[in-house]
């Protein structure tokens, strides 16, 4: 196999804003044993990646490459590495300092947090993973929500929702879930859902989140989807409950992290910037399904 050559790789490292300082790097200098002759570097950071209150940290490098990505840490005598597809990238954050950036990179796998890491290289980072996302959507896994996954999820009486309701909760993603918290009192929040051929409800919500504690004790939600421009909602009673079906859950993972256009700006999901707690998928079965549109009714 041919590698690229140690000019191409510096050349590229430089054109993704790594400095002087960042070429001496360890990291940097085993580049040429492994990116390919027909690889290119798109972006990269380094910095110190692990805890971050400094324990257990080391020295590391995150690499982005038109066909892949890698994190290294290289020491003497021992290189540890990690390749893994842009498939595999939920998201990315970055939290700036004074001088220096934090950046988290969100896999279905793993974490890399990297902290001290240089503006620039972060920054370019951060736009290249989401520019690369939105113009090869192929990357996203394509996994049909096939009902035989969800065989655990309790079935209800089968509820009858109009056809007209049917496309308006399937033309949306957006909507307002109720759940009922420890108090039996109600607690809201938006999220972004997907919907499957049997009109159930996917959505995800971080461990730690009041609504996914709310869903674990009560089973019993509420929906509330709503389109400005044509005057109408959909209000929705259902139930619960959680996916634990990896297959599922990573369809959702893709669906639900994907950038979205928020105003002018392209973004992840809310849900991945959450720091605290671990994804959780669930399922919502619909037992009522109230859908109105106010430009019909005189």
């Amino acid at each position: 196999m041919a590698y690229a050559s140690v000019d191409q790789i510096k050349k590229e490292l430089r054109a993704a804003k790594v400095t002087a300082y960042g070429l001496l790097k360890q990291e940097a200098r085993f580049l040429h044993k492994t990116i390919q002759e027909d690889e290119h570097i798109k972006a990269a950071i380094y910095g110190l990646y692990g805890d971050s209150k400094g324990v257990e940290s080391s020295s590391g490098m995150l690499v982005a490459t038109d066909k892949r990505m890698l994190f290294i840490d290289r020491k003497p005598l021992i290189t540890d590495i990690d390749e893994f597809g842009y498939e595999s990238v939920i998201g990315i954050n970055i939290n700036n300092a004074l001088i220096f950036s934090a950046v988290d990179l969100h896999t279905r796998n793993k974490e890399y947090k990297f902290r001290n890491v240089n503006k620039s290289c972060a920054r370019h980072m951060k736009a290249f993973i989401e520019s690369y996302v939105l113009q090869n959507p192929n990357i996203r896994m394509r996994t049909n929500l096939a009902t035989a996954w969800i065989s655990k999820i309790r079935q209800p009486a089968p509820v009858k929702v109009s056809a007209k309701a049917i496309d308006f909760i399937h033309a949306h993603d957006t909507a307002v879930l109720s759940t009922i918290n420890k108090e039996k009192e109600i607690d809201a929040a938006t999220i972004h859902y997907i919907v499957d051929k049997d009109n159930r409800i996917y959505f995800m919500a971080k461990s730690s989140t009041a609504k996914a504690h709310n869903i674990l004790k009560h089973c019993n939600v509420a929906l509330t989807i709503y389109d400005k421009e044509k005057i109408s909602t959909a209000q929705i009673k259902g139930t619960s409950d959680l996916i634990d079906e990896p297959e599922l859950k990573n369809y959702i993972y893709n669906e639900i992290t994907r950038p979205r256009k928020y105003g002018e700006t392209m973004a992840y999901a809310p849900v991945i910037k959450i720091k605290e707690g671990s994804f959780e998928a669930f399922c919502i079965t619909m037992t009522e399904c109230k859908y109105s549109d106010y430009r019909d009714k005189k």
